[in-house]
């Protein structure tokens, strides 16, 4: 997944937002249950390895889940920053 995330990076830069799936456990963007790789036990929430590579490449793009869209004041916030980007 992480070869993927920087594989597809670069696509972004033609991009003016990007929406990313909720509880995804590679785009979601905090909140996301990561687990140790060898007994699977709950570290701790983070970010998901696609959303974080992407928050951390590409800082100035407008960046949302699909979930906090549902909600007005998130909604224009996020349209508003796409439209000054």
């Amino acid at each position: 997944m992480k070869s993927y995330a920087l594989s597809k990076s670069y696509q972004v830069n033609q991009l003016c937002g990007y929406i990313l799936k909720n509880d995804s456990p590679s785009c979601g963007m905090e909140g996301v249950k990561i687990y140790s790789e060898d007994d699977n036990q709950l570290i701790h929430r983070g970010s998901g390895l696609f959303a974080r590579i992407l928050m951390e490449q590409h800082p100035l793009i407008p960046i949302e889940e699909e979930g906090r869209l549902n909600d007005a004041i998130f909604r224009e916030n996020f349209i508003n920053r796409i439209y000054v980007l």
